[in-house]
């Protein structure tokens, strides 16, 4: 026959009692803990995700607004070149315009300059 619980073993089985429930109640904050942690871990990678995203864009835009300013040179460059043959053009009809102008002056010096005796 089993003999009768001694005070020892009443308190034993009440600290064990004790030492559960406090087990209990960490486990409990243990498990919120873990639940706080994964939904920071959601919203960090829904940040990532996002900066990501943004990050993709952003070098998308990049390579587009590069492709953009290429063509814009190559116009610039064609339009500089027209303004050069035509700056070209003009500076020869000016240079041309000079000679004859030298040259009726050079007459006009000749018939005005004193005759040598």
């Amino acid at each position: 026959m089993p003999s009768a619980p001694t005070e020892t073993d009443q308190k034993l089985a009440a600290d064990v009692a004790a030492l559960r429930a406090e087990l209990s109640h960490e486990f409990t904050g243990l498990a919120e803990f873990k639940g706080a942690v994964r939904n920071d871990l959601r919203r960090i990678k829904g940040i990532r995700a996002t900066l990501l995203l943004a990050a993709l864009s952003f070098a998308g835009w990049i390579i587009a607004d590069q492709a953009s300013l290429g063509t814009q040179v190559k116009g610039l460059d064609r339009r500089v070149d027209e303004v050069k043959e035509r700056l070209d053009r003009f500076e020869s009809k000016i240079e041309a315009r000079f000679d004859r102008l030298e040259k009726k002056l050079d007459a006009v010096i000749e018939r005005t300059a004193p005759k040598a005796p």
